[in-house]
């Protein structure tokens, strides 16, 4: 598969966004709304003809469902989802970032031709379950509470080329629910 012309200036251009905002406000941690703001400029940037971007876009434009709940971000061609793209921050949690995978797959199973992704931001920590020690994604399906997903890229920014900074490096990775 080849991933969409957004995906390698989302993943990098936020990985180094992160590491910026770390350096204005130490002390703070962003916001996943800070997140998705950003996430829009850069993925609006390499957006091809007929495509149009979204946030906070509701289900019921996606599936017909009775459903008041809304995804981060939306891709269309021609009028009609065909990215949905959820951001959520590993220091969310665990849970929260399946509940994310469980709902993308729902949106999946009334649209097969829907591409949908989890963003996941990681700042100054290693997302173990989805990458390894090393700092490379791990390759493959990975099955998590029997949803299967993959991690199709993992971009990080890192303040020092040691061995050890790797573990402090902001992770940003783009993982499909497939």
């Amino acid at each position: 598969m080849s991933l969409p012309k957004w995906t390698d200036p989302l993943l990098q251009g936020l990985s180094y966004w992160i590491g910026y905002k770390k350096q204005l406000y130490p002390h703070h941690p962003l916001s996943e709304g800070a997140i998705v703001a950003e996430s829009q400029n850069l993925i609006y940037s390499r957006l091809e003809k007929g495509q149009k971007l979204y946030c906070e876009y509701p289900y019921t434009n996606i599936i017909n469902v009775k459903n008041e709940n809304r995804v981060d971000l939306v891709i269309t061609e021609n009028d009609k989802p065909s990215v949905v793209i959820e951001v959520k921050r590993i220091e969310a949690g665990m849970s929260l970032i399946y509940r994310d995978f469980e709902k993308l797959l729902v949106l999946k199973s009334g649209n097969k031709n829907l591409k949908c992704f989890v963003l996941l931001v990681c700042q100054q920590k290693i997302p173990k379950k989805f990458v390894r020690r090393d700092g490379i994604s791990f390759k493959g399906k990975i099955s998590i509470k029997s949803i299967d997903v993959k991690v199709l890229r993992t971009c990080k920014s890192t303040n020092s080329f040691k061995k050890e900074a790797i573990s402090k490096a902001n992770y940003v990775s783009l993982i499909e629910v497939l």
